[in-house]
């Protein structure tokens, strides 16, 4: 099973491709939706604080966790950097949802 997804499109294609990998894989309603801070995207401490929150987050037997970030174009290039490895090596129970605009 993939476990990082990027999903490209105007708002209401990300919205529908979200709702239908949401439901597909099971994930627990508890699932984290990430947003930017209006005009400064995402820094290194935000990214930093994604992480530490999927290393310590679990969910109920036979559920998956899911991280949402929202405008995931926005990460700065220190981020990206701090992301990079939980991507490719995420939990076989947590996704992580890239959003970018398209």
């Amino acid at each position: 099973m993939m476990h990082s997804f990027l999903i490209v499109g105007d708002e209401l294609k990300r919205q529908a491709a979200l709702e239908e990998l949401l439901a597909e894989h099971k994930v627990a309603p508890t699932s984290i939706l990430v947003f930017p801070q209006e005009g400064l995207g995402y820094g290194i401490e935000t990214t930093r604080d994604i992480i530490q929150t999927l290393a310590t987050r679990t969910t109920n037997r036979g559920e998956n966790r899911a991280i949402v970030i929202q405008e995931a174009h926005l990460l700065t290039i220190a981020a990206q950097n701090a992301l990079l490895k939980t991507l490719e090596e995420s939990a076989s129970d947590t996704l992580i949802i890239l959003l970018v605009r398209g």
